[in-house]
């Protein structure tokens, strides 16, 4: 019989090779708008990588890529969808080694609580800014590490790391550029993860 069992699955099958090269083939070699930022809530000091400064990020950690998902996939196709039943995966992220890998494999092993957890996309702002805008961010808050390798890349030629983050909200955030390439209005999306409801 077709199993219908909707719990998440097991955290250990997140620690295998196979997981690893899925969220290998998400990362952008020559990536260099995309960052992260680590607040630990204890310290309340962010996480210091090797980027130079992108606005009020000092010292943030350019990332070469990620990937997030919600949805259903477990309900009958023809059946009418309850929210509770949705499935929210954790934030997988990928990184050239640098001087935050310590801390952020010791963040997972010692299961600190992170007051956030934030990703910021940018991209060209056009010849009248000379500079590049923020299009895209995803905000995860009270948020864990769940896993983390450390790998060579095949792809990426240079040593890497994986890492999901599962956060109790998350929020998305898109702003349009407009046709003098400046930054739009933003467009929210904002999730409670615990009781799958929008807020």
């Amino acid at each position: 019989m077709p199993s219908h069992d909707l719990r998440e699955p097991r955290p250990e099958s997140l620690l295998t090779i196979d997981a690893l090269r899925q969220l290998d083939m998400l990362a952008l070699a020559d990536s260099d708008d995309m960052f992260l930022h680590v607040v630990p809530k204890r310290s309340n000091t962010p996480v210091k990588g090797e980027a130079p400064k992108r606005g009020d990020w000092d010292t943030p950690m350019q990332i070469h890529g990620w990937r997030w998902a919600q949805g259903y996939d477990a309900a009958p196709l023809a059946a009418a969808l309850n929210a509770n039943d949705m499935r929210v995966t954790a934030l997988g992220v990928v990184k050239s080694v640098d001087s935050a890998s310590p801390v952020l494999a010791r963040l997972c092993a010692q299961a600190e609580l992170l007051a956030l957890a934030h990703i910021r996309c940018y991209k060209s702002a056009g010849t009248d800014h000379g500079v590049q805008i923020e299009y895209l961010s995803m905000k995860l808050e009270q948020a864990y590490i769940r896993n983390y390798h450390i790998y060579t890349s095949a792809r990426l030629a240079r040593p890497c790391e994986v890492f999901e983050v599962s956060a109790q909200q998350i929020t998305m955030i898109c702003a349009p550029q407009t046709e003098t390439g400046s930054r739009g209005a933003d467009v929210t999306f904002a999730l409670d993860v615990s009781a799958r409801r929008v807020t």
